[in-house]
C-alpha cells in the first residue's frame, strides 16, 4: 500500500511539474530552434500579405474590416494608406505609405492558427530631378511586420505577442511569440527577430 501511494505521488508530481514548465505550450512543443523560428515568422508574413494586398498606392482608410480565415476564425483590419504625388517641369516626387493594424482571432488556414496583433508599415519614396546636364533619380522602399505597436491614440509602444500553432516535421508546435520583420532597399536584406514565451530570442537575416 505504501509503495502504491509513493508511485501515485511520483506520477502526480511529474504531471504537475510538466504542466508548470510547459511555458504555455500545453498541447504542443515550443519554438526551440532556428528552423522553427523561421517557419513561424514565414507563416505570419504569408498570412499577413494577402490581408494588406492592394492598400499601397491608394488614398484609403479601412476601419474594422472583418476578414474570415480560409479555415476558421478571422482577422480584423484597420489601415490608413496615403499617396503623395507632386512635380514640376524639372522634378517629380512620389511617396506612398501604409500603416495597418491586424488583430488575428483564431485565424486558421491549412498550415497555421494565429491569435494576437500585428502592426504592418510600408513606405515607398521616389524622386527624379532634371537639369540641363541630365536627370537623376533616387528611391527607397521599406516595410515591417511588428508585434510591437503604438496604440491608435498615441502613447508608449506596447508588445502584443502572437499565439501561433502549426505542424512541422511531424511535430505539433505551439508558442506565444513576439516578432519583428524589417526590410528595406537601402540595407538590401531582411532582418528578423523572434522571441518565444520562454524568453528565447532568434535573430537572422536573408
Amino acid at each position: 500500500m505504501r509503495t502504491i501511494i509513493i508511485l501515485l505521488f511520483t506520477v502526480t508530481c511529474v504531471l504537475s511539474c510538466s504542466k508548470k514548465n510547459d511555458g504555455g505550450n500545453a498541447g504542443g512543443s515550443p519554438i526551440d530552434d532556428m528552423d522553427l523560428a523561421k517557419r513561424a515568422a514565414a507563416h505570419i508574413q504569408r498570412v499577413t500579405n494577402p490581408v494588406i494586398a492592394g492598400l499601397a498606392g491608394k488614398d484609403r482608410t479601412v476601419r474594422d474590416s472583418l476578414i474570415n480565415g480560409p479555415g476558421s476564425g478571422s482577422v480584423l483590419l484597420n489601415a490608413v494608406a496615403n499617396v503623395t504625388n507632386s512635380g514640376s517641369a524639372t522634378s517629380t516626387l512620389s511617396v506612398k505609405t501604409v500603416s495597418a493594424y491586424l488583430q488575428f482571432n483564431s485565424y486558421k488556414d491549412t498550415a497555421v492558427t494565429l491569435n494576437g496583433s500585428l502592426q504592418y508599415y510600408y513606405y515607398d519614396y521616389y524622386r527624379m530631378a532634371c537639369s540641363t546636364s541630365g536627370c537623376a533619380s533616387s528611391s527607397k522602399t521599406s516595410r515591417s511586420y511588428d508585434s510591437k505597436y503604438v496604440p491608435a491614440g498615441g502613447g508608449t509602444e506596447v508588445e502584443h505577442p502572437i499565439a501561433i500553432s502549426f505542424s512541422y516535421n511531424g511535430r505539433s508546435i505551439k508558442d506565444t511569440i513576439g516578432v519583428l520583420v524589417s526590410m528595406s532597399t537601402e540595407r538590401r536584406s531582411t532582418y528578423v527577430t523572434v522571441t518565444t514565451a520562454a524568453g528565447k530570442t532568434f535573430k537572422y537575416s536573408y
